[in-house]
This record gives C-alpha cells, sequence and structure tokens, in this order.
C-alpha cells in the first residue's frame, strides 16, 4: 500500500527558494502525497508570488499575522491527512526522489520508530566552525538512533506527534524538536537517522539571526526547567549557561550573550508550572545519544540530480541562492 505522506512548509517572504522546496516535493517517488504551505504573513502573499505553484496536490493557507515557524507547524500536524508527515524548512531541497518513501517504510516496519530523521547538508560561510552531529557518520548508510531530530528534515509518525503533545506553541522558533524528542524518548520511542544524505540547505538570506540567537538561548534553558529531572536540572542549565556566554569562544558577543541568558532565566518565571520533567533514564539517554544536523556540504556534490528531477533549470540556479547567502557556491 502506498503510503499517505502530508509535507508541512512553513515560509515567510522566501518565494525563490519555496518553489525550489515544492518541486523537489513533488519529484518525490513511491508516496501518495500532500503538500500544506503554511504562509506566516509573508509581505506578499505566497498565493500571489507562487500563483502556478497551487495545485490539488499543494495547499497554500495563509496567516495575516506573524505567528512564527512552531504554531504552523502544530497546526500542519492537525490539517495533515497523511499517517506520516514530512515537516520540511522552505530552503531545504530534496534531492533524492526515494528518501521519503524510504523513511515512510522504516516507519511501517519499526512501530517504536517516531521519527525518521534525513541526512542533509550545509554550505559552510566563512570561518563557519561544524558541529559534530550524527548525520556526520562514516557509514553514510547506517541507521543511527539521535537523541533529537531537525525539524525542517525529518518524516514524523502523525498519531505519537499529537498524542505526545505536538511543540509548546509559544516556543514560537529555534530548538522546539527537542521538547518533543525526549517526550519521545520517555515514551520507549526511537529516533533514527535514516538513509545517505538526500537533500541540501541553501541557508536563506532572509533569516534574522539576531532573533534566531535570543529564541535559541531562551528555549535552551526552558527545556532544562522543564523537561531535566532531579538531580540533572542544576549541572544542565549551569552547563548550558557557561557554553552560551564563551561560545565558541568570541569574546565580542558575550554582552549581548550575557543578556539574553539574563533574559531567558527570566522567562522560567512564567512558564514556572509548566515543569514535568522526564524520567531520569529517558534523560540520560537523551544526553547520550548524538543529535541529528548538517553535514557540511563537499566540493564534490553536484545539483545534476536537481536538474534531473526538473527541480532547477541548471546549476546557475543554485550557485546564484548559495551566492545570495553570503556562501561559497559550486564553481
Amino acid at each position: 500500500m502506498t503510503p499517505r505522506v502530508s509535507f508541512v512548509i512553513t515560509t515567510r517572504n522566501r518565494p525563490a527558494l519555496l518553489r525550489l522546496c515544492i518541486r523537489s516535493c513533488l519529484a518525490q517517488r513511491g508516496i501518495d502525497p500532500e503538500i500544506l504551505v503554511y504562509d506566516d504573513a509573508s509581505e506578499v502573499p505566497v498565493s500571489e508570488a507562487l500563483r502556478d505553484a497551487a495545485t490539488e496536490l499543494v495547499r497554500i493557507i495563509r496567516s495575516d499575522t506573524n505567528m512564527g515557524l512552531v504554531p504552523l507547524r502544530n497546526r500542519g500536524f492537525r490539517d495533515a491527512t497523511g499517517d506520516y508527515v514530512a515537516t520540511i524548512d522552505d530552503d531545504l531541497i530534496l534531492f533524492n526522489p526515494d528518501v521519503v518513501s524510504s523513511a515512510a517504510r522504516t516507519l511501517a516496519k519499526d512501530p517504536s520508530i517516531a521519527v525518521v530523521g534525513i541526512r542533509y547538508m550545509e554550505p559552510n560561510r566563512p570561518g563557519e566552525v561544524v558541529d559534530d552531529y550524527a548525520g556526520s557518520s562514516e557509514n553514510l548508510y547506517e541507521d543511527v538512533d539521535c537523541s533529537t531530530f531537525r525539524g525542517g528534515a525529518n518524516v514524523m509518525r502523525r498519531d505519537l506527534a499529537i498524542k505526545h503533545g505536538l511543540y509548546p506553541d509559544w516556543v514560537y522558533r529555534q530548538g522546539e524538536e527537542r521538547f518533543l524528542a525526549v517526550r519521545f524518548l520517555d515514551a520507549g520511542c526511537r529516533i533514527v537517522l535514516h538513509g545517505p544524505p538526500s537533500a541540501v540547505h541553501l541557508h536563506s538570506p532572509m533569516r534574522d539571526l539576531g532573533a534566531m540567537d535570543w529564541h535559541g538561548v531562551r528555549n535552551l534553558l526552558l527545556f532544562d526547567w522543564i523537561c531535566a529531572p532531579h538531580p540533572y536540572f542544576l549541572p544542565c542549565v549551569t552547563n548550558h549557561i557557561i557554553k552560551l556566554v564563551l561560545y565558541r569562544g568570541c569574546r565580542r558577543g558575550i554582552p549581548a550573550r550575557c543578556t539574553a541568558v539574563l533574559r531567558g532565566l527570566a522567562a522560567i518565571v512564567p512558564k514556572w508550572s509548566l515543569r514535568r520533567p522526564v524520567s531520569r533514564v529517558a534523560f540520560r539517554r537523551f544526553l547520550r545519544l548524538p543529535r541529528h544536523g548538517p553535514m557540511p556540504l563537499s566540493g564534490a556534490w553536484s545539483p545534476e540530480p536537481l536538474i534531473r528531477l526538473g527541480v532547477i533549470k541548471e546549476a546557475a540556479d543554485v550557485d546564484a541562492c548559495l551566492e545570495a547567502a553570503g556562501v561559497f557556491g559550486n564553481a
């Protein structure tokens, strides 16, 4: 039986990248797809910017107010008709046409798996340090158990996600995945990284990096308060504060990061009653397992698969996106 998969894509002011993302989703084989695009109050409505994109398979749902990525992703799970939901960032392009069907088959075969993460690559910005994620495993065809997943590159069981409460709406953006991931682990579910590298994340130049940092710091400290059991809470929050303040050894940003940490700690007060720590066993597993994250985009990577799939017409289409984002394109 062909699996029914609902793609949930949230977007704001990125019509060019969104078009490529939608095309790559439509090129997926071996599934019965629907594509739900949530327009988060874009200045030019997606329905106008991409008039030709709306089809029987592609629904565009607009919010007239800026709700944030997380509440719209949650809405996507509720609106979806598929047994599986693939949440895809609007600047992520799938170049393996079988990756989603393979993820759906993996979920169907093993009821203990709640999420299948998609291995993906990102171009490095000049001078950027790449973290060591599970995605950089030497054997790129092995299934790897992970502690969490990337919200913009995964396929998930819709029923389990709803059962365990989806993402907290108040997170708005940045780090929402860990809240749901640790609940999955607490319920005995698995998060698995599956298959070879199958997508490229194009680093949209529309990103508000300052807002991402602020929300990321706040949400990490709130995660510690809400989910970390005794005796892990104090060591975790202390460790995270030190790492956040001394992030990558850059002294110039310390005052701003200290401010973000203080605001993050202050944000715990109104969320005091939300504390619901997971079991110690689940939290130890969360701390021990590797994370799902990007692999560096290799100079040997070619956009040729995207051309064959009809996602782009020529390699220059992807190079233009890379250059606009301030990273090195493929020569």
